[in-house]
C-alpha cells in the first residue's frame, strides 16, 4: 500500500514526466505570499496544456466530491467519477486518495505519487499530482489531481491502484 503523504515533487523532473513537472512550475509560480494558490489559475485558458489530465476535487466538511474528472482520466481509468465523493472511490478500491487530499491541504503542499497502477489497465503506468487551491483566498478548498501517463518510469516502488 502506498504512502499516502507521497513524495517531495521537488524531485519530480522534466526527464521523468515532461508534463506533469510544467503543471507543478505552474503551481508554484501562482503561489501567493501567503504559499495558496488561486483556483482561478487552473481556470480552463490556464490550463489548456493539461486540460483532460485533470481533475477538480471541491473540499466538503468531512470529505470531498469530484466536481471534475478529466476527460483524458476517464480514458484512462475507464470511469467517470464526476459528482461522487473521494470516500466512495477510496471504499470501491481500498485506497487511501481521502488521507492524500487531507495531507494536501492541511500542510498546502503538492503531493506527488510517481508511479501508480490504473486499475483498468494494470499494465500502464501514470504519475498522480495534488495540487491544493484556494478559491476564496483565505483558505485550501479545491485540489486540483493530475494522473499523467509517465514518459520514463522513475526509479521508485511501484504501487498498484487507480487513481
Amino acid at each position: 500500500m502506498e504512502d499516502p503523504r507521497g513524495m517531495d515533487p521537488a524531485e519530480l523532473t522534466a526527464d521523468q514526466n515532461g508534463r506533469l513537472y510544467s503543471l507543478y512550475q505552474h503551481w508554484l509560480g501562482a503561489r501567493n505570499p501567503e504559499g495558496l494558490v488561486p483556483k482561478s489559475a487552473f481556470d480552463a485558458f490556464a490550463i489548456m496544456p493539461w486540460l483532460g489530465l485533470v481533475s477538480i476535487y471541491q473540499r466538503l466538511a468531512e470529505d470531498y466530491v469530484i466536481r471534475l474528472d478529466g476527460t483524458e482520466i476517464v480514458r484512462m481509468t475507464g470511469e467517470d467519477w464526476t459528482g461522487k465523493t473521494v470516500a466512495a472511490l477510496d471504499a470501491r478500491y481500498g485506497l487511501k486518495l481521502g488521507e492524500s487530499l487531507a495531507i494536501a491541504v492541511e500542510e498546502q503542499r503538492a503531493v506527488y505519487h510517481p508511479v501508480r497502477h490504473l486499475a483498468a489497465r494494470p499494465h500502464f503506468t501514470a504519475a498522480r499530482l495534488l495540487l491544493p487551491v484556494s478559491a476564496d483566498g483565505a483558505t485550501i478548498t479545491h485540489v486540483v489531481m493530475s494522473l499523467i501517463p509517465n514518459e520514463k518510469e522513475p526509479a521508485s516502488v511501484v504501487t498498484p491502484a487507480l487513481y
